[in-house]
């Protein structure tokens, strides 16, 4: 049985033949010897009968104990052909079954050059030749011997050729295989990856503010304003319902449309100030924004919004979103906070996602840390 090795190059490595291989190859020998050892007990023309045996034994140990381009197997096929050649005139072309034999899996061979083949052929064509002459073979005999040489080479080469086809073809599948086992598993990273910023979008934005409230709380129950304290705690309450929503919105974004920008960032804005912070908006008309576009925009608004409340509570964000060329630009800027950041439950991950966002639909995000932290995030219309 034969195994097709892909590499540098197409390469056939031939095993040892199987034991059904070798039952067949035995019998159709066998039949070809009767066939000729007949002729040999009636005497007629007893030599090349026996040549002919000879040369079915080779393309029995051939067939099935050697591999190809081997010595063996090469030493073989050219006994086959010189001797089976030579025996065919004198046997009615019965004596050169094996010599077609030899040269058609010869030529089929993958690893021997053509220039080899030819070679062999041309030998097998003299050794034609001197049976004819010896054996004095009929007109239709001669024909037949030296038809079959003539034909078998181009046979044998289609045959390699399409063998050359089956292994690209197979070595394309292959190919096409990996590669659509490739993009799967970056699909399932892109899709990890996006459930990660959504939900990293959730919990630094609601959970962020929260820890927020409750820094004031603590301090105004350590100060004794009780009243203030309530006020912030339901204030609190409120935000980890809004906190609730923003999941489920996170978790219906995965089936439904992600919302327009101007409304979404209404919302962020009314929500932030809510909170107890500044900003100041001047944001232009979208137009024909794309969904992808506007998703990019309110995720980044949203995490540029929650690192002022946690790096600058006591300054203004000011937000701005102008029109460009092909997109759209989104600037958020606070002054740099005196008081310095308050706590912190984002992990670093939130520009990370937004860069990434930003990179996927080919936007860019860049920050400026100065005497102003600025954002600035471009997208595509």
């Amino acid at each position: 049985m034969s195994q097709l090795e892909t590499g540098s190059g197409p390469k056939v490595a031939q095993a040892y033949a199987s034991p059904a291989r070798i039952i067949i190859t035995g019998a159709v020998c066998a039949l070809w010897t009767y066939a000729l050892a007949t002729r040999l007990v009636h005497g007629d023309h007893p030599v090349f009968a026996a040549l002919g045996i000879c040369a079915l034994a080779c393309w029995f140990a051939q067939a099935c104990f050697t591999r190809p381009g081997t010595r063996s197997f090469l030493a073989l096929n050219v006994v086959m052909i010189a001797v089976g050649g030579f025996s065919g005139p004198g046997t009615d072309v019965l004596g050169a079954i094996p010599a077609f034999a030899g040269l058609l899996r010869q030529s089929r061979d993958s690893t021997m050059s053509l220039q080899r083949i030819l070679l062999t052929h041309g030998q097998g064509i003299v050794a034609v030749g001197a049976g004819v002459v010896i054996s004095e073979a009929d007109l239709p005999t001669s024909i037949g011997c030296f038809a079959g040489f003539l034909l078998i080479i181009p046979f044998g080469l289609l045959r390699r050729q399409a063998d050359a086809v089956a292994v690209a073809e197979r070595a394309a599948l292959q190919d096409r295989l990996a590669a659509a086992h490739e993009r799967a598993r970056t699909a399932a990273a892109e899709e990890r990856t996006a459930i990660a910023r959504d939900l990293h979008d959730v919990l630094a934005h609601s959970l962020g503010g929260l820890t927020i409230q409750l820094d004031a709380l603590a301090a105004e129950i350590e100060a004794g304003k009780n009243t203030a304290a309530l006020s912030r705690a339901r204030d609190a309450r409120e935000l980890a319902g809004s906190g609730l929503k923003d999941a489920r919105r996170a978790v219906a974004a995965l089936r439904a449309p992600a919302p327009e920008f101007d409304a979404g960032a209404e919302e962020l804005i009314r929500a932030h100030r809510e909170l107890g912070f500044a900003a100041e908006a001047e944001i232009a008309a979208t137009g024909a924004m794309s969904p992808a576009s506007a998703e990019v925009l309110l995720s980044g608004l949203r995490e540029f919004l929650t690192n002022a409340r946690r790096h600058a509570p006591d300054e203004c964000a000011h937000i701005g979103l102008a029109p460009l060329p092909d997109g759209y630009r989104l600037t958020v800027w606070t002054p740099a906070s005196a008081g310095g950041p308050t706590s912190s439950v984002g992990g670093g991950f939130g520009l990370l996602g937004i860069r990434e966002r930003a990179e996927s639909i080919g936007g860019v995000l860049r920050v400026e840390k100065n005497t102003v932290f600025l954002v600035t995030l471009e997208v595509p219309q």
